[in-house]
């Protein structure tokens, strides 16, 4: 239910529904959702039936007189009576309580995105506690170092040095795209044109 078993109660009367029809609606929904509305119209019934408790102000005036010999007084004062609501008085709470749901629902996706952002913020908090802890078990973490990394197109092997600590932390065999590289890397040196000699000891180019 969108606002609960009391929320499913208030819009029905907003609606002009009495309790016993809420009562009767209340079976379509599922047994604890049911439950609940039967409880809030079963408390609100019982306490409607329950004698009012004076106020505890100071009455507003008090009169004595005799009366056959005996001492009668009486009091003016409030109770907390039930007051039936005129048509205009039903609409103005009708209002209120219409305002009333739209807060709780308000309140209530507000407490979700709370929940949901918490949940972020608790996972995350778990991932590092655990990468921590993952790093103090093991007494190392790793990190990006430097390295350098050599191509031996003779032995056509490709070694890899930290430069921090000067350990290899590779020694393989060269891969097809790297081996290609070698004509990049050292491309044919070109053989000089030398022209060619005549008898008489000079150059064709001299003529």
């Amino acid at each position: 239910m969108a606002f609960g078993a009391a929320g499913f109660v208030a819009e029905k009367r907003v609606k002009g529904y009495p309790d016993e029809r809420i009562g009767y609606m209340a079976f379509v929904r599922s047994a604890t959702e049911r439950s609940a509305i039967e409880a809030i119209l079963d408390k609100e019934k019982a306490m409607a039936k329950k004698e009012p408790t004076p106020g505890d102000g100071t009455p507003d005036t008090a009169v004595e007189w005799e009366d056959g010999g005996k001492h009668v007084h009486v009091e003016s004062g409030e109770r907390y009576l039930r007051c039936n609501l005129s048509p205009e008085e039903f609409q103005a709470k009708a209002s209120e309580l219409t305002q009333a749901i739209d807060q709780l629902s308000s309140l209530e996706s507000e407490a979700k995105a709370i929940k949901a952002d918490l949940k972020s913020r608790q996972d995350a908090a778990a991932a590092e506690v655990s990468r921590l802890n993952n790093i103090v078990r093991n007494r190392y973490e790793m990190r990006y170092v430097g390295c350098e990394a050599t191509l031996n197109f003779d032995t056509q092997k490709v070694v890899a040095v930290r430069k921090d600590t000067g350990e290899i932390v590779e020694n393989r065999d060269m891969r097809l795209t790297e081996r290609e590289r070698q004509r990049e890397l050292f491309p044919p040196q070109d053989v000089p044109f030398e022209p060619e000699a005549q008898p008489d000891g000079k150059s064709a180019a001299a003529g």
